[in-house]
């Protein structure tokens, strides 16, 4: 029991100080397609607050855009590609033909992130914001570029639960698929490798606590980095399992399971287990919602514009449903999207009582259990996301 504790108490330490990234080496560009889903259903609501925030009449001001959580950088050409064709209409329709408005786009994530793939897709002219496309393949338009911007971007290695950039310097922040990551892990779980699925009321709690005061501070925090009349957009996976009364999401239920399942053939320990336990927490919607109502209320920081609640399918579900791919795809798919998401934090996990060699071998196996878990249920993969629109009062 004492030597028990003591590995808990070892691997709650280990985990408050180490911060999780998405899986590098090109390997979350590759199997994020289910988060670039969610982005394309923000679509609407970016292309909103892009046209809503104002704009310094003579273009003497820069116009400064930031992504929390860009991770490899895939999935952060579209959104800006978005928001500069608006701010290339906007500028054109009224700007003289050699005025320029001068923007600056900064990628924020955690200092171990593969921050060289970003950078690689940004200088290649077939994937960058920086060379839009001709002829019409994203605008509709003959012409080439941004003829009324000029675009910079810079990077940053540093936590979002931090102030990154200068007070009253920012106009529109947008944050993906990232608040659900926490900034620490407040103690161990050792029933679960995801820990909003725990049954123990006090680790629950403790989770919860962390996650609503690091969205709270986050949300404070870009605060004080917005501009009056700036925008924030979010978008986050939601635990709406008391709306669908099912015990877990069908997406996450064969991937946990599959690590389960090596708990219960004596692969890994309860306490490995609770060492891999992911840095994540998600939230019910009425937690979302009572918080987006306390950073939104008369006198407050905030101004609500768009709150809404929406089924993300991930694409493979979809292709299997219609029929264009086999089960057996699906659950590579699946399995695959997940290795991107939880393989770097596991891995730290394993490495605490396995070897490295050791340490790939039990993440091998678990993509392959999860992949047979898919397969023999297949069919629809949805998860509920929240997507909220802030304008800075």
């Amino acid at each position: 029991i004492i030597f028990s504790l003591l590995s808990q108490a070892f691997s709650c330490e280990m985990a408050a100080s180490f911060q999780p990234v998405m899986l590098g080496g090109g390997g979350y560009n590759t199997n994020s397609k289910f988060q670039a889903t969610a982005m394309e259903l923000a679509r609407p609501m970016l292309l909103a607050a892009a046209q809503a925030v104002p704009l310094s009449k003579d273009l003497s001001r820069h116009f400064h855009i930031a992504e929390f959580g860009c991770s490899e950088g895939k999935n952060s050409m579209d959104p800006v590609r978005a928001i500069l064709g608006v701010l290339e209409q906007r500028v054109s329709s009224t700007a003289k033909p050699s005025d320029k408005l001068e923007v600056l786009v900064t990628h924020e994530d955690l200092p171990a992130n593969d921050f060289g793939s970003l950078l690689k897709l940004l200088q290649d002219p077939t994937t960058s914001y920086m060379f839009p496309a001709e002829s019409g393949e994203k605008t509709g338009t003959e012409t080439r570029g941004y003829p009324h911007l000029n675009v910079f971007h810079s990077l940053v290695g540093q936590s979002m639960y931090s102030r990154i950039l200068p007070r009253d310097t920012v106009d529109l922040v947008f944050a993906y698929t990232c608040l659900h990551w926490i900034s620490r892990k407040p103690c161990a779980i050792l029933d679960t490798v995801l820990p909003y699925l725990t049954k123990d009321p006090v680790a629950y709690e403790a989770f919860f606590t962390q996650a609503s005061s690091d969205l709270r501070g986050f949300l404070r925090l870009r605060a004080e980095e917005v501009r009056t009349g700036g925008a924030l957009l979010f978008h986050m996976p939601l635990d709406d399992r008391e709306r669908t009364q099912l015990p877990v999401n069908p997406i996450l239920a064969a991937w946990s399971g599959a690590v389960d399942s090596l708990v219960k053939d004596g692969r890994i320990t309860p306490e490995v287990r609770s060492a891999m336990a992911s840095c994540d927490f998600v939230c019910r919607p009425a937690d979302i919602r009572r918080i987006i109502d306390e950073v939104t209320a008369p006198g407050a920081d905030w101004r609500l514009v768009e709150y809404k609640m929406e089924e993300v399918s991930h694409p493979a579900g979809n292709e299997y449903v219609a029929g264009r791919i086999t089960a057996e795809k699906l659950g590579e798919w699946v399995a695959n999207t997940w290795k991107a998401v939880f393989a770097h934090s596991y891995r730290h996990g394993l490495l605490q009582s396995f070897s490295e060699k050791e340490a790939d071998e039990v993440i091998d196996e678990i993509v392959r259990r999860c992949r047979a878990g898919i397969e023999a249920k297949p069919g629809p993969m949805e998860i509920t996301y929240v997507f909220v629109h802030l304008a800075r009062n």
